[in-house]
């Protein structure tokens, strides 16, 4: 699968990273293996990094996603490294999805920079 995930538990966020084509039944088992992982609770911040992905997130994907994350009672971030404006607007999907779930999301196109906003307060 060209997905893999890591929990950073001292700085408090779980990498996740993809590469190639990923298909959405790709997606849909790394969301069911995050969510049976007891390391992965709401409150943790994501780097979600698809800037080497080939193929691009659907809407109904999005969907998916979205339903089968929780409302978080702390804030979180979500900072999602892209390479192309189409998951800028992806990114600014999620964005608008997961606020009301108590979950900023921002795209960037320098890893670095995300590292340092996900650093940031929530």
């Amino acid at each position: 699968m060209p997905l893999e995930y890591k929990i950073h538990h001292a700085e408090n966020y779980v990498a996740i990273r993809a590469w190639g084509d990923v298909s959405p039944t790709d997606w849909q088992a790394l969301i069911r293996s995050l969510f049976a992982d007891k390391g992965v609770y709401g409150g943790r911040n994501f780097l979600i990094d698809v800037a080497e992905q080939r193929s691009v997130i659907s809407t109904d994907l999005v969907w998916a996603i979205i339903d089968k994350v929780p409302n978080n009672k702390t804030r979180s971030r979500w900072a999602i490294v892209v390479s192309r404006a189409v998951s800028v607007g992806v990114a600014n999907m999620f964005s608008s999805l997961l606020d009301g779930k108590n979950i900023a999301v921002q795209p960037f196109e320098d890893r670095a920079k995300a590292m340092q906003w996900l650093a940031g307060p929530a």
